[in-house]
Parts: C-alpha cells; sequence; structure tokens
C-alpha cells in the first residue's frame, strides 16, 4: 500500500507514521494539517488537487487523522466551533469526494464522542445523539463520507486516547503534574474520578488500522480493548507500571494519587466506553486484551524515553 496520510502531526498521526514505517511494503505520503498553511482541507478543490496529485505518483489510500478536538473550546468558542466544522465536517467530505472519484481507499478516525451520554445498555442500540458540539460535527463527517462514497472506506471511532506526544497525551499531562507536585514535597497530586472510558494507546488504533487495511475490512467500527477506568483509576495504574520499570526517580515511589470528586463537566459523556456496543463490529482483539496490557505494553516500550523526559522535568528543563 501506498498510504496519504493527513494529519500526520496529530497525536495519533504521528505514532502512525512512525508505525506504519516499521512495517515492510508501504510508502507513505505526509500532508501537511491546514494549521501549517500548506493543505487547507476545508477547501475542495485543494483537497482534490492534492490527492489527484498524490493519486499520480502511485498513492491509492488515504488515511485521515486531522481533526480539532478541544471539546471545551469547541463548546464555548465560535471560531473554534467554525474550525470544528471545517475541519471536523466539511474536509471529510471533501476527502471522500476526491477519494470516490480518483477510486481511492479511505480510512476515516472517528470519535466516541458521537454516542450519546446514555449507559453502556442504551448505547448498544447505537444511540448516535452526541452530548456536545464536537460529537455533532464528527458525527456529521462520518455521515458525509456515507452518502459520498457506497464502499471503499472504513470509518474507525476510538476514544480516550494516549501516545507520545507529550502537549496532547493524558499520560504525559499526569506526570507532568506528579513531577511539579514532587518538586513541591507533595507526593498526592489530585486526578479527577469523572469520564468512565477505556483507555488506548495509540499504537493500539495503528495495529487496529493497518488490519483492517490488510484485511481489507469496509464499514463503521469502533476499536479498543476491553474494560474501562475513569481518570483516577488509570493514573493510578499509570504510577503503578512505571514503579514496576525500576527506570524512574526513587521519589516516584512515594507518589499516592489523590481521588479528586470534581463536578463532571457538562459537555464530557461520564460513560464513553464502547465494547459493548454492536460486538460484530468492535475490534478489541477478541476481548482478552485488556486497556491495562494495553497501558502496559506501552509503558514496557517507552520507559526509557518516558524516564528520561520526567527526569528533564524534575530538574526542571524539559522541552
Amino acid at each position: 500500500m501506498n498510504i496519504v496520510i493527513f494529519g500526520a502531526s496529530g497525536m495519533l498521526g504521528y505514532d502512525l507514521v512512525h508505525h506504519i514505517k516499521s512495517l515492510a511494503g508501504h510508502n507513505i505520503g505526509l500532508i501537511s494539517t491546514p494549521s501549517s498553511g500548506e493543505v487547507d482541507l476545508s477547501d475542495r478543490v485543494n483537497v482534490q488537487h492534492c490527492l489527484s496529485t498524490m493519486k499520480s505518483r502511485g498513492f491509492d489510500t488515504v488515511i485521515n487523522c486531522a481533526a480539532v478536538t478541544d471539546v471545551n473550546g469547541i463548546q464555548s468558542c465560535i471560531a473554534d466551533e467554525q474550525k470544528s466544522y471545517y475541519l471536523n465536517a466539511l474536509a471529510p467530505k471533501y476527502i471522500a469526494e476526491a477519494c470516490n472519484t480518483l477510486k481511492m481507499r479511505l480510512v476515516h478516525i472517528s470519535t466516541d464522542y458521537v454516542y450519546s451520554d446514555m449507559s453502556l445498555e442504551t448505547k448498544m442500540y447505537h444511540d448516535e445523539f452526541p452530548k456536545n458540539i464536537y460529537g455533532y460535527h464528527k458525527l456529521i463527517g462520518e455521515l458525509f463520507i456515507k452518502s459520498t462514497m457506497s464502499s471503499n472506506y472504513t470509518i474507525i471511532r476510538v476514544g480516550c486516547l494516549y501516545g507520545m506526544n507529550r502537549e496532547k497525551s493524558f499520560i504525559h499531562k499526569f506526570l507532568k503534574n506528579v513531577a511539579n507536585s514532587i518538586k513541591n514535597k507533595d507526593y498526592s497530586p489530585s486526578v479527577v474520578n469523572y469520564q468512565c472510558s477505556t483507555p488506548t494507546s495509540t499504537e493500539f488504533v495503528c495495529d487496529i488500522i493497518i488490519n483492517l487495511l490488510e484485511n481489507e475490512m469496509y464499514g463503521t467500527f469502533t476499536a479498543s480493548p476491553s474494560g474501562h477506568a475513569n481518570r483516577f483509576e488509570f493514573a493510578e495504574k499509570i504510577i503503578e507500571l512505571m514503579n514496576k520499570t525500576g527506570k524512574f526517580p526513587d521519589e516516584l515511589n512515594s507518589v499516592t494519587v489523590k481521588e479528586d470528586y470534581a463536578e463532571l463537566n457538562y459537555f464530557i459523556p461520564p460513560v464513553s466506553y464502547m465494547e459493548g456496543i454492536n460486538q460484530s463490529s468492535h475490534i478489541g482483539y477478541g476481548y482478552q486484551w485488556t486497556w491495562e496490557d494495553d497501558l502496559t505494553r506501552f509503558i514496557d516500550y517507552y520507559s526509557e524515553s518516558l524516564s528520561e523526559w520526567f527526569s528533564r522535568i524534575m530538574r526542571s528543563d524539559a522541552r
């Protein structure tokens, strides 16, 4: 496969590039996100021209990871809401139109936020009633794709992603707070206990994407390991696994995460895990691969780089 990746600088896109480069037999074409000023995905002509050029160079598959994901910003700022509509709703439409015309395969990354905030039992009936504007825009993007391409597309709904992007990954944000707490002699940093979801590594999603492509699976899927946790439980597990590696400063052994019973953000669904939604289309390694397994693999694999980065924060020279 010769793969064009939109949103290659984002959390998933960045790790997907490195993942695909490690595989034999795949070439990658990286397309910059609109923020770089190179390709405006909200411009139909621009998108068509871009993909026509890539098609002429032998590329046959498009993976769209580009998105605006600041849920609170989109909800509260008109400018951010407009950006979200352009990138989360219109861009998938234009990409789908171009892929349909050029006969290119499309893989589009969507979100668990297309569902409502109802219980898991209700979600099993596909209650696609988003609780926030971000979710609505992502759902509209999905519908545009489905109405434009009768086949040759795959939509993958994911949620609670973490990876090696230090600005966006929960793991890095949490560890930065932990390091600052230790420096302030506070060994009990607070973490909110809301939002029951399934922590999912970008590596897990990358595996799913390649699996769906290589097996030519089409349609709409949800993807996550099995099980679920709130933010507090997720944070506790991070500390436990990092200490087991023995590669982090001794101070980390003294850290005990404190549960913060902060009020739930109205726009964040309190229940957002997906393993029970239409089990025939949920990709999660047969429910044998848990989120704890996924997190263990991630921390084991990246323990050295995480340790080095954490130590730099402790010395106050993190970048």
